[in-house]
């Protein structure tokens, strides 16, 4: 039987007296009166957002707390006592109004602190679930993860890295993760609409706005920020409430400074979710991580969630020492000492795992984790996939090295109960034969295997499985790296390969009938169209992605992940290697390994300038744009003024008086010359690659007029 010790900080009748009154294992009572200025100078002397980074601060405050809790009784050591002699961890119940709610007694200090070893605190709101009588459940733990980073908020959060350390953490054991990509409130509602959950994580930046309320900083529609209520929260989670609710982000167990306000997890305990974690100040991102990392490691192996807690406590003080007291336990009296599920679940397949190797297999360049940025791709991509009746899939194109086949495999990832049909390189009746025939022995799709074999050319196969086999079961048709059915009409003109052409043309008109179970997914380096009846069926069918070379943000994320560039001691030549590295991806990649091998500063930076030439050369960018008239070079080389992407009337400035210069622009994103983010708004600028070199081919006065 677990020992529980309870504290509850409470006003007498009319709220004369401010009073504590402890009861202890055995059920007996102490009610004593506390000096209410007392308690206001402890919360003050905790608001200063310093207590957590002074070990000596937190002891002071853990000891005057403890004082507070024990009495002149000696209440709390006699729990404590009693919980040793049972061999249990002591249960400490902390109910509070008023000015002691916000206390941190996390802080708990004699002799050493407490709450990482040796008591489970929880911060009891009401006493609701206080008779439910859960059963865990027989089957592997289900988490929802969701990151809100807006795209106008700051610091930027690193969630990439937690979400791969929910799938690193989690690779062996029997846990299902779904990810919600939008941040939104919209988003989380059609996911809790469908699916059940024991968990639901939303990680992010909370607050308290000016009126002294908690928010969390969610996305509107559009990736800005949006401040959502603890009632606006509830509304959604109300549609499947999770067992446990984890809100990772800064002050979400904050209460805002008047006391009759409550922090936004109180609020939500009040709404009826049984139990809440959040965080008490700011918290790094690698604490976050590793309380992430080490919650659901145990969680997902049987653990309840006081243990679970308890050693994310202690990992925490071991590890991280100014976030560990930071993390607060909201509950409605629910008991926690039951597991979400069984121990001893067998391991399953991860669909996620698989979806992976078979990429890999088909020599898709995917990331199994470290993948950064391209949040408003995805989301982009995801509406269209999940919601768009008129689209049939995407179009990810932008030039070599910006993560084309990465960012698809992420799409992947997302859909990852979908058969994959994949097709890399050439794609002709026999490619895709193959590839048809190996999903569907993969899938056990018989009627599938049988479409496939009748006597029929490929065009006509794809006509009869869009109204059979694509309707009744989820695939995914991935053509990587089209630009391999692109070859060179003429100087400078691409177009598709015959062989490609009836097969793309069958899969643009067909797939709508499918309903939406098989999506369709491209890579490319150039844009292109397939006119039929018309229409050009690639504009027409296809959500354009645009990849852009990394900026602000996800160059920095990308350079921190770059070990060797990232510590490069000179901070001068760090800087010219990261501007070498021209946002490029797969160049700073290169760079950095060139940092590993060349020590000599002087042949460092020139060997980078030779892997940079190198890599443009061998994405025949040089050779593409000198294939073209001058009029078109003159627009690419004026246009290279702009250091930012520019919406297509700052291309017109610079370029009024050349003719037909709109189409001259989309010819130059069509051939990866120019890159397009379509993410908000269209905008443009040239590839950072070229960037440079053909800005100074122009004369003095030319660059003059530019600016």
């Amino acid at each position: 039987m677990p020992v529980v010790y309870q504290a509850k900080f409470h006003y007498t009748k009319e709220k004369e007296v401010f009073a504590l009154t402890r009861t202890l294992p055995d059920g007996t009572q102490d009610t004593s009166p506390l000096n209410i200025d007392e308690i206001h100078q402890l919360e003050d002397q905790t608001r200063d957002f310093k207590w957590n980074k002074s070990p000596d601060l937190s002891r002071q405050i853990g000891k005057h707390l403890f004082t507070l809790l024990n009495g002149d009784r000696q209440t709390l050591l006699r729990a404590l006592k009693e919980a040793d002699e049972h061999g249990e961890t002591l249960q400490l119940i902390v109910e509070a109004e008023g000015p002691a709610s916000n206390l941190p007694f996390e802080l708990l200090y004699h002799n050493d602190f407490l709450v990482p070893s040796r008591i489970h605190l929880i911060r009891r709101v009401s006493d609701r679930g206080i008779k439910k009588t859960p059963e865990p459940e027989d089957r592997p733990l289900k988490v929802l993860f969701m990151a809100c980073s807006p795209w106008d908020t700051s610091p930027v959060l690193e969630f990439e890295k937690e979400e791969d350390t929910f799938f690193e953490v989690t690779k062996n054991l029997p846990v299902d993760i779904d990810v919600e990509d939008t941040g939104s409130l919209e988003g989380l509602g059609e996911w809790l609409d469908m699916n059940e959950y024991d968990v639901v994580h939303i990680t992010g930046h909370a607050d308290i706005d000016e009126k002294g309320s908690p928010i969390l900083w969610m996305e509107d529609d559009e990736g800005l920020a949006m401040p959502v209520s603890p009632a606006q929260l509830w509304e959604k989670l109300s549609l499947n409430l999770p067992g446990l609710l984890f809100l990772s982000g800064c002050r979400t167990g904050e209460a805002p400074e008047h006391a009759a306000a409550l922090s936004f997890a109180h609020n939500l305990v009040l709404g009826h979710v049984s139990s809440v974690l959040g965080w008490g100040l700011p918290v790094s991102d690698v604490g976050a991580r590793l309380a992430a990392k080490t919650l659901y490691h145990d969680l997902s192996r049987g653990k309840n969630i006081l243990d679970a807690v308890l050693r994310t406590r202690y990992e925490l003080y071991n590890h991280y020492p100014t976030d560990w007291s930071l993390l607060r336990l909201f509950s409605d009296g629910s008991p926690l000492h039951v597991p979400l599920v069984t121990r001893g679940q067998k391991k399953r397949p991860k669909l996620r795992e698989l979806q992976y190797t078979y990429l890999e297999n088909s020599q898709v360049k995917v990331l199994k984790r470290g993948f950064i940025g391209r949040r408003r791709q995805i989301q982009q991509g995801l509406r269209c996939l999940r919601k768009e009746d008129k689209k049939v899939g995407l179009l990810l194109h932008g030039t070599g090295g910006l993560g084309k086949s990465c960012l698809a495999g992420k799409f992947c990832y997302r859909f990852n109960e979908h058969t994959l049909i994949i097709v890399h390189g050439e794609l002709n009746a026999v490619t895709f034969h193959k590839a048809l025939k190996d999903a569907f022995i993969r899938a056990d799709d018989d009627e599938g295997s049988k479409r496939l074999e009748a006597q029929e050319k490929m065009p006509d196969k794809i006509r009869r499985l869009c109204s059979s086999a694509f309707q009744k079961r989820n695939y995914i048709i991935l053509l990587d790296d089209f630009e391999k059915n692109m070859p060179e009409r003429e100087e400078g003109v691409l177009g598709i390969s015959p062989e490609a052409v009836p097969i793309l043309e069958a899969l643009l008109n067909y797939l709508l009938y499918s309903g939406k179970m098989t999506r369709l997914i491209i890579t490319s380096r150039h844009t292109f169209s397939l006119t039929f009846d018309g229409k050009d069926l690639i504009r027409e069918r296809l959500e354009h992605i645009g990849l852009t070379s990394f900026q602000d943000a996800d160059e920095r994320k990308k350079v921190s992940e770059l070990d060797n560039i990232a510590s490069y001691p000179d901070p001068k030549i760090k800087h010219q290697l990261i501007e070498a590295g021209r946002g490029n991806p797969r160049l700073m990649e290169s760079l950095n390994a060139l940092v590993g091998e060349v020590k000599d500063v002087t042949s460092l930076l020139s060997k980078a300038k030779g892997k940079q030439e190198e890599f443009v050369q061998e994405l025949v960018l040089r050779q593409l744009l000198e294939s073209q008239p001058e009029a078109f070079q003159t627009l690419l080389r004026r246009s290279a003024v702009y250091r930012l992407p520019v919406l297509k009337d700052g291309i017109g400035l610079v370029c009024e008086n050349l003719t037909d210069w709109e189409s001259a622009a989309e010819k130059a994103v069509r051939f990866s010359l120019m890159e397009q983010d379509r993410t908000r708004n269209v905008r443009y600028w040239v590839s950072p690659l070229l960037r440079e070199d053909i800005f100074a081919e122009l004369s003095a006065e030319d660059q003059q007029q530019c600016h």
